[in-house]
């Protein structure tokens, strides 16, 4: 005679992690968080690094007509406070900005970015003031004070920059203006382009290298 019984199953528990496999779960984890956190910072550092824009106006301006070459402002006619330029076609005329680097670290400003240029451009600069041939003090910065780019403006310190351009075969009667200079510069190992705005109303007034005659009787320096 055969008997069947059903016997209870018996689980037998895992074997326990050894003290090596339960080291190393820890360490892949610590690792992991550690990679986590680098490429998290490495991430958002190559974000500031980018979108870092520190160009800016200086909070003070020098508009003296010793500082231009071949250039007027005229306050009517054109808009409030225009550069015009005169002189025959192929005269350089320069106009004078005074810009700083209002951000926390220096930069290094490499000269105009000619292809978004209007026309092309020659970027050059100078201290807010130089000085004196004769030791007897500082002058504001004159275009023959210009040195050529590129420089290196530190936090927190302005330049005096001059735009030149050759003025170009001009209408009679015409107006021709641009309101912007494109600018090469290098920060945190970043190249970038800003475009400093010209605009009616402010410091950097917009630049017109042909405009009617009848403009230029309006000039006040």
């Amino acid at each position: 005679m055969t008997i069947y019984a059903d016997l209870p199953t018996i689980d037998t528990p895992p074997p326990a992690p050894s003290r090596w496999t339960r080291r190393r779960i820890v360490i892949t984890a610590s690792v992991t968080v550690l990679l986590l956190a680098i490429a998290g910072t490495g991430i958002g550092w190559a974000i500031y690094a980018n979108t870092y824009q520190p160009l800016g106006p200086a909070g003070f301006g020098e508009t003296g007509p010793t500082m231009r070459q071949n250039m007027k402002v005229v306050t009517d006619h054109l808009g409030d406070n225009t550069f015009v330029g005169v002189g025959d076609r192929g005269t350089p005329i320069t106009a004078n900005y005074t810009i700083a680097n209002n951000g926390s670290h220096d930069i290094v400003i490499l000269g105009p970015d000619n292809a978004m240029a209007a026309l092309p451009l020659k970027l050059e600069w100078a201290p807010p003031t130089v000085a004196m041939a004769d030791g007897s003090g500082t002058s504001p910065a004159y275009p023959a004070a210009a040195r050529p780019f590129p420089t290196t403006v530190k936090a927190q310190q302005a330049i005096e920059l001059f735009v030149t351009v050759n003025k170009p075969r001009c209408q009679a009667h015409g107006l021709y203006e641009f309101f912007g200079v494109p600018i090469r510069w290098r920060a945190l190992g970043v190249h970038h382009v800003t475009v400093m705005p010209l605009a009616a109303n402010s410091d950097f007034y917009p630049i017109a290298p042909c405009a009617p005659l009848e403009a230029l009787r309006l000039a006040t320096e």
